[in-house]
């Protein structure tokens, strides 16, 4: 069955006939003043034929009226009348509403567990440990916090280092990110220099063991070996070693970002509308009714569930109402954003050893926007001990 079919099924539609000396004209008011119909036939001199939804009915009205014409619906199709047909027979209506209900309550357990992104830490001890918590198959889901998931199993296996938890459909997904742990130990058994990781002035040179090649202020591009990994005796090369030490940079990082003075927002209403959409296998349709003066922001949760091989899903979606606004922004306004948000760039630069020397301000303004750039200058770690032939 098409997709268009299976959406007229279940919207409903009208068969109806409309006879009159001035159907034509009818049918013309209808189309100029985009009232839904379709497939439009003659049957007689005087009488025309087509389809329709019912909320199309109460727009016909007055062009009824207008052309003097009679409307005759012929037949009713769609899962609604189909309800109404059977709504006698209280057993079939019974039976198919426990079908529905059953397939909902279904797809809220959870049947599977899938887990990936781990290779030293197996798979048999993360499922103990979700079972210890007491997630496990046939777990309903509006009991499962993946919150609470990820808390536990990182608390638990000290080798992962962080845990993502995703629910699809009556699949729960576990992704595993397991620490780095370096098994390797940094002695003079290993040969190699300390080489420049960014491109920096030198603040700091200590070579514990091995030649340090700058001096302080020194430029160095990415890449320079700072404290070579060699032994020199009368100003020769005498052998390789481990070269150790302590070298320090000043490096740049730049904060650059246009705003502009004209912008589009959103003015949300309080109103809130529910649609439901379905789906069979790779067809999907949705149900909404919206009023076409708004936007919509969407929110939605799908369920799947198969049943002798067929993917079933269905989702509730939750629209919010909205209209656009055009909003002008003074230069006030976008420079107090601007260094909002370069302060966060910041906060999220300045991690560990890091430590703020300089910031240098630039504003740009033209007809439109401004472009906020600010200049860091941070002092860093830039050394990196690297082996021989890496």
């Amino acid at each position: 069955m098409k997709l268009s079919k299976i959406l007229s099924y279940v919207k409903a539609t009208l068969y109806v006939e409309v006879e009159g000396y001035f159907v034509e004209r009818f049918i013309n008011l209808c189309k100029l003043n985009n009232v839904n119909i379709w497939d439009i036939k003659n049957v007689a001199s005087g009488k025309i034929s087509f389809c329709t939804v019912p909320s199309e009915l109460k727009k016909m009205k007055i062009y009824l009226n207008r052309t003097k014409c009679k409307l005759n619906i012929t037949k009713k199709k769609g899962i609604y009348y189909d309800i109404l047909k059977y709504k006698k027979r209280k057993v079939a209506l019974i039976m198919l509403l426990l079908v529905i209900l059953g397939s909902y309550i279904y797809s809220t357990f959870i049947w599977n567990i899938n887990i990936y992104g781990n290779e030293n830490i197996t798979t048999e001890q993360i499922i103990s440990e979700l079972n210890n918590l007491g997630v496990k198959v046939g777990k309903n889901q509006f009991a499962i916090s993946k919150g609470k998931i990820s808390d536990y199993i990182r608390a638990k296996i000290y080798e992962v280092a962080w845990v993502g938890v995703d629910i699809k459909g009556t699949t729960l997904d576990i992704q595993i990110v397991e620490k780095v742990i370096s098994t390797e130990k940094e002695d003079n058994t290993i040969l190699g220099d300390i080489v420049a990781i960014k491109s920096a002035v030198i603040t700091k040179i200590v070579a514990d063991n091995g030649i340090a090649k700058y001096k302080l202020g020194s430029y160095v591009e990415e890449g320079s070996i700072l404290i070579e990994g060699k032994r020199y005796i009368n100003g020769e090369p005498d052998k390789l070693v481990h070269a150790s030490g302590t070298v320090r940079g000043e490096t740049e990082y730049v904060f650059e970002k246009e705003y502009n003075f004209k912008e589009i927002e959103k003015l949300y209403t309080d109103k809130i509308k529910y649609g439901v959409g379905f789906g069979i296998n790779n067809k999907n349709f949705v149900i909404k009714c919206l009023p076409k003066d708004y936007l919509y922001d969407i929110s939605s949760e799908e369920k799947n569930f198969n049943i002798f091989g067929i993917e079933f899903k269905y989702s509730f979606n939750k629209y919010a109402q909205y209209t656009e606004n055009e909003k002008i922004n003074t230069k006030e306004d976008l420079i107090k954003r601007a260094a909002h948000d370069a302060l966060q760039f910041l906060n999220n630069l300045i991690l560990n050893d890091k430590t703020l020397k300089n910031e240098l301000v630039t504003i740009e303004e033209t007809q439109d926007k401004i472009v906020y750039k600010v200049i860091y200058t941070i002092d860093e770690n830039i050394g990196k001990f690297v082996k021989v032939g890496e």
